[in-house]
């Protein structure tokens, strides 16, 4: 406080020199929110009316490309751009302004430009050492290694490529011999790369016929062999030439004559110069089948027209039983109609025998007078004549029909008619019998019966056959036969 002669007042200091109602407050600051005339409230502080004096950036104007304003102190400026840098008084992209590439004051020259801040050449160009940009498809600066094109590989496939030997645009002049440009490469499209002869087809080329040749290879042909001459592809050759002519002493274009026929008698060369074969029959001892004619054909052998008479089968050239052995001097069964089977006995029983009681069988009046006793009907065969069975086994069989019902109990296996068992009929070769059938009911009258019997291992001979009738009971009745056979 200081007295001014009158009165009692403040004394502010240097630092706080206005007195804003006994307070001292800064120079600048606002007194009761009152700026002095020519200023204007800013918060707390008093500042200019106008820039460059401001509050706030929007007080500001930016004053160049690529600046922002800003407000500092209340005090208008300038600054870079997030995408700039100071160079100078200037914003720039370093990135891009060709004068600061990279860094400040950094000139692209030669024809590059600034990218990425670095001085580029533009696509498909590059320093290759220098100063200057230039094209890098041209031959003598190719690709990125900026290599120059010389000896086969002539051609530049690009700024982004290599020496090639060829180009699609220079296919017709860099490619010859029929070769065409793939892939930068003069190749054979189709036939094979002969080198200097180009693409040839060596299946019919005479120089280089099944491959490439040179004088004097097995690939040139000579006179009068051309490449497939003979038929065969890629093989030099010759075919004879003969018209219609098979044979004869005729040149036949290849060096030689129309030859002769094959070898043999039957072959002869007529005056047309053909091969004719006479046929000639090989039979020789066959008796049946066939036999070649030495012309390329057969021949039928024997009078059966190279088959065999009923009965038989034709085998290694000769007529056999197909039962492999005959029955009185035929491959037939024993039957009652040719007389093969004669001379009927029985023991046992009594036994009354008709001839062809119909059907061409043969009809047998059978009386078994006791319940233990049994009938046993024999006959011969052929004549009496005795006849070898076939070594690998059969069947004998018999064709029986009964006029009265066969009726049991019947025989055991022994065929003596001893023991207990069903009805039946046993058939007796030399002295062996084999049950051909038994039932354990009656047998029904009227019907044909088709018995056969395996007797696999029979190889012996014999004159007579034997059918035991065993009902074991006392019967009589009608028994029709019609065949023995042999299967």
């Amino acid at each position: 406080m200081s007295c001014n002669g009158t009165a009692c007042v403040q004394t502010c200091p240097s630092n706080l020199p206005q007195n804003c109602n006994g307070t001292c407050i800064a120079q600048n600051a606002a007194c009761n929110g009152t700026c002095p005339s020519g200023q204007r409230v800013c918060g707390t502080t008093c500042i200019g009316i106008a820039a460059p004096a401001c509050c706030t950036t929007t007080d500001c104007s930016a004053t160049g490309a690529h600046t922002v304003a800003t407000c500092t102190n209340n005090v208008c400026g300038t600054t870079c751009d997030s995408t700039t840098s100071s160079c100078g008084t200037s914003c720039v992209d370093k990135n891009s302004d060709n004068n600061n590439c990279g860094t400040c004051n950094h000139a692209c020259t030669g024809g590059t430009s600034c990218t990425n801040g670095t001085c580029t050449c533009p696509a498909g160009q590059g320093l290759c050492g220098g100063t200057t940009c230039v094209d890098l498809s041209s031959t003598s600066h190719c690709g990125p290694s900026c290599q120059a094109c010389s000896g086969t590989t002539l051609r530049c496939s690009g700024s982004s490529g290599s020496c090639v030997q060829c180009t699609s645009s220079t296919s017709s002049t860099d490619c010859t011999g029929g070769r065409t440009c793939s892939n930068n490469q003069c190749i054979c499209s189709s036939g094979t790369d002969c080198g200097t002869a180009g693409c040839v087809n060596t299946s019919t080329d005479n120089n280089n016929c099944g491959g490439c040749g040179s004088s004097g290879s097995s690939h040139v042909c000579t006179t009068p062999n051309t490449c497939g001459g003979s038929g065969t592809s890629g093989v030099c050759g010759c075919t004879p030439n003969c018209g219609t002519r098979n044979c004869g002493p005729v040149p036949n274009g290849c060096g030689t004559t129309c030859g002769t026929c094959s070898s043999g008698s039957q072959w002869q060369c007529n005056t047309s110069g053909q091969c004719i074969c006479t046929p000639s029959s090989q039979c020789g001892t066959h008796q049946c089948g066939q036999a070649s004619d030495l012309c390329g054909g057969q021949v039928n052998c024997g009078p059966y027209g190279g088959g065999c008479p009923p009965g038989q089968t034709c085998s290694s050239g000769n007529c056999q039983c197909t039962l492999g052995a005959p029955a009185c001097g035929r491959c037939l069964d024993w039957n009652f109609e040719s007389g093969d089977i004669s001379g009927w006995s029985a023991s046992g029983g009594s036994l009354q025998l008709a001839a062809n009681a119909g059907e061409g069988n043969y009809s047998l009046s059978v009386s078994v007078p006791t319940t233990s006793s049994q009938i046993s009907v024999w006959v011969s065969l052929c004549g009496g004549a005795s006849v070898t069975f076939p070594p690998n086994g059969y069947k004998f069989g018999v064709d029986v029909r009964f006029q009265t019902q066969y009726n049991g109990p019947g025989f055991g296996d022994d065929g003596t008619g001893s023991d207990s068992g069903s009805p039946g009929v046993l058939l007796a070769v030399d002295g062996a019998s084999y049950v051909l059938f038994s039932s354990s009911s009656p047998i029904p009258s009227g019907t044909w019966y088709h018995y056969p019997l395996n007797v696999p291992t029979y190889t012996s001979s014999t004159t007579t056959l034997g059918l035991i009738f065993a009902p074991n009971a006392s019967w009589s009745g009608t028994i029709y036969l019609d065949n023995f056979y042999l299967q």
